[in-house]
């Protein structure tokens, strides 16, 4: 992951956030956006599990090229 995109990750509450291993559950969650372009690329927006918050305010942006090439474009808060 490119350390700019982290900003928010370090900002995140009193002292920064801790990342956790995602879980499969993300893609399901009602806060998951996905969509697939007619071009056969996608976009995606999921939220992002810290080991304090199941899900957290935090967000990952991501697009998926047709070749199957997958680009993290950014990482928010919602």
């Amino acid at each position: 992951m490119r350390p700019d995109l982290l900003t928010w990750v370090r900002q995140y509450g009193e002292s920064g956030a801790q990342l956790v291993v995602q879980p499969e559950d993300i893609w399901a969650h009602r806060w998951t956006d996905y969509a697939e372009r007619p071009d056969g690329t996608a976009y995606g927006s999921i939220p992002i599990w810290t080991i304090t918050e199941s899900p957290s305010d935090l967000s990952a942006e991501f697009e998926i090229a047709a070749d199957g090439r997958v680009e993290l474009t950014n990482v928010h808060v919602l």
